[in-house]
């Protein structure tokens, strides 16, 4: 029997295959708590692309831990993972959320919060890092959009990383403060005596729900979700996720899948912003019209589920010349070995399909592609958005709660809400189609890669009007929040 680490460094190696097998002889064996067995199981199944195991391990270290920080990391892990799984329903999504609001079995620090006069709210993101990652090309644009509108902006990060993107935002911002050698409860005082009106996080149940540990001390009156955790994280201290039209419809009744209120932001709370290498790999991209169409996902696998592996087959079948590449965000070659497997057993024809690990230089990797087919239930999000800005014509599904119409909500903002279907069928329809006419296909490419003076660019990257839509809509949100405060006294 190999001990915990040897599992681990086997894991770190990218030998999932063989720590799996270890540690089912280290479950056997009785050679570890049950919480840490369960929490390295965990970690096999997600190297492997095992959405659904690696979530029932979550689940089950969650129950059997004892110490409530890590039992708190734990749920926060088996939430996310269960938004990969392809049959789990808005409603039991809900559920599982407010079952998380058990952790915090501490009372909340009573605050007394006294009403801005001022119209200029102090507006903190609060997040695991400030690092360079596909989140900050959403983030970016609110952080640098409301200093540019003179506010004061503060940024809060729980770990020392930094890197150059870094060292550009806290030249943009008030302040910035590291507060990775803290507590929780003194993380939370340095941002309540900074006297922040509307905190923003930017981590949600991410990397452990971290973030959420120092909300619950309560160190803003008012406290929003936004980005890194698009769905409801079950605790009444979280007053708001940030969301729009798309992400939930008037009249959709998607309020009640959330704990919190909706902070709807006019025409879209998403605005991304590429970096210099995806603007210099954009402008090398060409209009190409092949005979042999190329599909193409570059999502991470463990959101590449049966369903899909079914509707690339279906796709493939209707259109017998079209080939495939799948290609990971990560760079496990026994991830990619594993739903290699699973494609095979799906019935693609394997010989017009590419699977590969994820690399460091993947933006010329979609060069060989003509048309991103998006993952659901769990679209992409800056691998929706990425290609599309490329000049890439994407499909994705509007699904049927906020997080599954992630890829529709970036599509949309980024004015490509024409490649937004309503179901599976419509989806197949879609890639056929483009498939099998090449010159619609190349129409819809020479548009979507039309330049920012023909005055049809796709990009909603205004950064200036963004910023004013998302503060007018922080600004209403706090107000009625404090309004709602003094009316409880």
């Amino acid at each position: 029997m190999r001990d915990v680490e040897q599992i681990v460094g086997a894991l770190r190696e990218g030998r999932a295959r063989e720590a799996l097998t270890w540690v089912r002889a280290l479950r056997d064996e009785g050679g570890a708590p049950a919480w840490r067995v369960n929490e390295l199981f965990a970690a096999c199944f997600r190297q492997l692309g095992d959405a659904e195991g690696a979530a029932a391990a979550l689940w089950r270290a969650a129950q059997a831990d004892t110490v409530l920080r890590s039992q708190r990391e734990h749920y926060s892990g088996y939430l996310f993972a269960l938004h990969y799984l392809p049959d789990i329903s808005a409603e039991d999504l809900a559920q599982a959320a407010r079952g998380y609001a058990r952790f915090y079995r501490e009372p909340l620090q009573q605050v007394s919060w006294q009403k801005k006069d001022s119209l200029q709210l102090h507006v903190g993101f609060l997040a695991p890092h400030f690092c360079d990652s596909s989140s900050a090309r959403f983030y970016e644009a609110m952080v640098v959009g409301l200093a540019e509108m003179g506010l004061e902006v503060s940024l809060y990060a729980l770990s020392s990383r930094e890197d150059a993107f870094t060292g550009r935002l806290r030249d943009e911002v008030s302040r910035y403060r590291d507060l990775s050698a803290l507590s929780l409860t003194a993380a939370a005082e340095v941002i309540r005596a900074d006297g922040v009106d509307v905190l923003i996080d930017l981590g949600g149940h991410a990397e452990g729900g971290v973030t959420l540990m120092v909300l619950a001390h309560r160190p803003a009156p008012v406290q929003i979700t936004a980005i890194g955790w698009i769905d409801s994280t079950g605790l009444d201290f979280v007053d708001g996720v940030l969301s729009d039209g798309v992400l939930a419809p008037e009249g959709s009744g998607e309020e009640a899948f959330f704990s919190e209120r909706l902070v709807c932001v006019p025409q879209g709370c998403l605005c991304f912003t590429p970096t210099q290498a995806m603007r210099e790999a954009r402008a090398r991209m060409e209009t190409i019209t092949r005979e042999r169409l190329t599909f193409g996902c570059f999502q991470n696998f463990l959101k590449v589920n049966d369903a899909v592996l079914q509707a690339f087959a279906e796709i493939l079948r209707q259109a017998p010349l079209a080939r495939l590449i799948l290609q990971d965000v990560l760079p496990l070659a026994e991830r990619a070995d594993a739903v290699r497997e699973r494609c095979a057993q799906a019935g693609l024809p394997m010989d017009r399909v590419t699977v590969r690990p994820g690399r460091k230089d993947y933006l010329e990797d979609f060069e060989a592609v003509d048309v991103v087919l998006d993952t659901f239930p769990y679209p992409g999000g800056f691998m929706t958005a990425l290609p599309c800005y490329l000049g890439l014509p994407v499909i994705t599904i509007r699904g049927s709660h906020a997080w599954a119409r992630f890829g529709a909500a970036v599509l949309t903002a980024m004015g490509q809400a024409g490649q937004v279907v309503e179901d599976v069928a419509a989806y197949i329809r879609q890639a056929v189609h483009y498939a099998t006419e090449p010159q619609a296909l190349s129409a819809l490419r020479t548009a979507i890669r039309r330049d920012p003076e023909d005055g049809a660019y796709p990009m909603r990257t205004d950064r200036e009007a963004y910023a004013k839509r998302l503060y007018a809509a922080l600004h209403g949100f706090y107000h009625d929040k404090m309004k709602q405060l003094r009316q409880g006294e």
